[in-house]
């Protein structure tokens, strides 16, 4: 029987399977012996990891560099709060001015603005109440002549009701009779301005 020759590797196969011995044994001690920690960013080639190399929900809105999350879509709106508590209520401002009435000596109303009442409570008093807060207005009053006699009466005079002991507003007076902001009183003097005595007489407020 034919001897079989002897093998004899050339340099170049030698040189060949010492490579492959190293790679193989490189391959299998970075998959088993690589130290915790020793993988960082110059490890880590170029996109690298994506999406399926990331836990779900894991990262945080600090990984991310600002600005680079956008916005979100505005959520629907909340509902209302509960209402606060009710302040407490302010002053009574100044009614509308330009009110007026012509009152008759008996106390009667001849002309004037809607609403208006007129009270004679004795000759020459009168309460002229005008609905609502007549305060911080000027009151201006005018003598009717008297058809059955030209000539006029005396001075008339008149005040804002309201006033009370505990809280009198500074441009009222305090009345005897309907003791109220809304009410103006008014007396009218004879010829002499010894006495009260019953005229018709305007009054207005500004």
């Amino acid at each position: 029987m034919r001897a079989l020759r002897a093998f004899r590797p050339t340099p170049a196969t030698v040189i060949a399977m010492i490579a492959l011995l190293v790679a193989l044994a490189g391959t299998g001690y970075a998959a088993t012996s690589l130290p915790r920690n020793s993988v960082g960013p110059a490890q880590l080639q170029a996109n690298a990891v994506n999406s399926s190399k990331v836990k779900n929900n894991s990262l945080l809105k600090a990984d991310f560099a600002p600005n680079q999350i956008p916005r979100g879509a505005a959520g629907p709106q909340g509902r209302p709060g509960t209402p606060g508590a009710r302040g407490p209520t302010g002053p009574a401002g100044p009614s509308a001015a330009s009110k007026w009435a012509l009152v008759g000596k008996d106390g009667n109303l001849i002309a004037g603005t809607a609403g208006t009442v007129v009270v004679q409570s004795s000759p020459g008093l009168y309460y002229v109440n005008f609905g609502s807060a007549v305060t911080g207005h000027a009151i201006v009053t005018s003598p009717a002549l008297r058809l059955a006699a030209l000539a006029p009466g005396g001075t008339i005079q008149a005040a804002i009701c309201g006033a009370t002991a505990t809280s009198p507003p500074p441009d009222t007076i305090q009345c005897p009779n309907n003791n109220n902001t809304s009410t103006v009183l008014v007396i009218t003097n004879d010829a002499f301005n010894s006495m009260p005595e019953s005229h018709a007489f305007y009054v207005a407020v500004l």
